[in-house]
């Protein structure tokens, strides 16, 4: 993930196997800290852009103020390889 000063991240996390594996932990784990965040002044804007090959997801997301937190796949936060942090 390459933090972006105009208020958008960007993920790439590599995988040693089973991409789809890890579109789906991507969504579930999205759609959790969605519903169980705690209320921020930020938000997306647009539609995210997900991109998948053999060995990587890339994922954007343009956010109306800057990102400031950690995007991971869920269970691997200990794995660098597996969590971006984001720092505005």
């Amino acid at each position: 993930m390459n933090i972006k000063h105009e208020s958008s991240w960007q993920q790439h996390s590599a995988y040693a196997a089973g991409g789809d594996v890890a579109a789906n932990s991507c969504w579930l784990l999205a759609a959790d800290a969605y519903i169980s965040s705690i209320p921020i002044d930020n938000g997306i804007e647009g539609d995210p852009e997900v991109e998948c090959g053999p060995t990587a997801l890339e994922i954007n997301v343009n956010t109306k103020n800057p990102f400031v937190g950690h995007v991971y796949v869920k269970g691997l936060y200990s794995k660098d390889e597996c969590r971006q942090e984001g720092s505005g």
